[in-house]
């Protein structure tokens, strides 16, 4: 009997601490998603329901199949009524409410800020999800990627309540945040995928995951503090993702070229003084990422590190080779019996050595004697890339081939996010 009551004992004391464990994770049954904010603002907006929405102002409650909308300096303008207040809500009696005849689940709230319409969908989050995960991947995938990708953006959504507080929502119906589309996007796979995993999220010692995604990988993913610097996220580091080619042979390779122009005025663009650039050279990590961009001109230098790397030229993922192409004719300027002489910087002398190309020795120019090293000397360049985003937590496609090959959801979060385990909230 003492045996037994000792057994019981302990698994009332482990049932407590999964509890506590639990009680840390916290998943909103309600999201608000802003879809018209700040420089997208709107004036007036038409709002529309398959029956009839519902709005109650101070005026009265208002029932109608289509309501239009517009900003005041004070409120809002709705038909012949004028309100003063900075907020209202829209409601469908039944089906959905359409912003712009646009479809969207939930309701929507306007918002009055500086005479401009915000307009914020308000949606629980399992049906928010629903026009998620058909933009974040695609219809048609394996249904185990589609799950491990519902998970994922379940968990994000989790863990970026409040992000936007100060436009009066959650997250943006953008890349700022997860890409939304509302009922028009949904597709019924990918709400099965929603469904089958309802409530549950990826956690970290007994707290919410980081759960970052992106499309393509260069055959592995990177680890956070070689991208944004950041420390604490021992499930962020890299992993092999060479299954990923079963989907994409060639991991997603592209190319961008600038010529030496093209590149000063990129410089002057951006506000950089540091004068004619004369050298461009990177330093990689372990995994070919690019840890810095440094960029040498006439005037000076400027390094960028990490992610800054790659948002320099806006290019599609932080791996790349960058290669100079000179024709030999960049020109350089020497002291000659008529004083300062612009000459090509192919030029061949007879040295002590033989015929040698000017560009290739040390020489007396203007600024006194300087060796001219033909390498930094180019007329273009071409970025050769590998992968698509910043490489960070699951590749989606390493996801679409782990799938293929039979891996499960699990299978495919735990790869990609270290340590973690699968939680269910509810």
């Amino acid at each position: 009997m003492k045996h037994v009551l000792k057994i019981l004992i302990m698994c009332i004391i482990l049932l407590c601490f999964a509890i506590a464990a639990k009680a840390e994770i916290v998943v909103p049954d309600i999201v608000r998603i802003g879809l018209f904010y700040n420089s997208t603002a709107l004036s007036e907006v038409t709002l529309s329901g398959t029956a009839e929405l519902t709005c109650i102002t101070s005026q009265e409650e208002m029932r109608n199949s289509e309501f239009v909308v517009s900003a005041t300096e004070t409120g809002f303008k709705i038909g012949e009524f004028e309100e003063t207040l900075t907020q209202l809500d829209f409601y469908p009696t039944n089906g959905y409410i359409s912003v712009n005849n646009k479809p969207y689940r939930g309701f929507i709230r306007l918002t009055n800020r500086n005479g401009k319409i915000t307009v914020i969908n308000v949606v629980k989050l399992e049906d928010y999800l629903y026009g998620v995960v058909p933009l974040e991947m695609s219809t048609g995938w394996p249904v185990e990627a589609l799950k491990s990708q519902a998970i994922c953006a379940r968990t994000y959504s989790a863990s970026s309540i409040g992000r936007f507080e100060s436009y009066g929502f959650d997250m943006t119906d953008t890349t700022l945040s997860q890409v939304y589309g509302g009922v028009n996007v949904e597709k019924s796979d990918c709400t099965q995928a929603v469904d089958e995993t309802r409530g549950m999220i990826v956690s970290f010692d007994g707290k919410i995951a980081s759960t970052f995604y992106f499309a393509t990988s260069h055959g592995q993913t990177l680890n956070v503090k070689d991208v944004w610097g950041s420390s604490g996220y021992p499930y962020l580091v890299s992993v092999d993702d060479s299954l990923q080619d079963n989907v994409i042979p060639d991991k997603g390779a592209w190319k961008v070229t600038y010529t030496r122009g093209e590149l000063n005025n990129l410089l002057a663009r951006k506000g950089l003084n540091i004068g004619e650039i004369t050298d461009i050279k990177t330093e990689l990590n372990e995994q070919g990422a690019v840890l810095k961009l440094i960029l040498t001109g006439t005037e000076g230098e400027k390094v960028y590190q990490r992610e800054s790397a790659r948002n320099f030229f806006g290019l599609r993922s932080q791996v790349y080779t960058i290669e100079k192409h000179s024709s030999g004719n960049a020109s350089m300027s020497v002291l000659s019996a008529n004083g300062t002489e612009t000459t090509p910087g192919n030029t061949a002398v007879i040295s002590a050595s033989g015929i040698t190309n000017l560009s290739d020795m040390k020489v007396l120019t203007a600024n006194g004697i300087e060796f001219k090293d033909s390498s930094n000397t180019f007329d273009s360049i071409t970025i050769n890339g590998l992968g698509y985003g910043h490489g960070i937590g699951m590749s989606q496609n390493g996801a679409k081939a782990m799938a293929k090959a039979g891996y499960t959801y699990e299978q495919i979060i735990t790869h990609y996010f270290t340590g973690v385990e699968i939680t269910q909230i509810y």
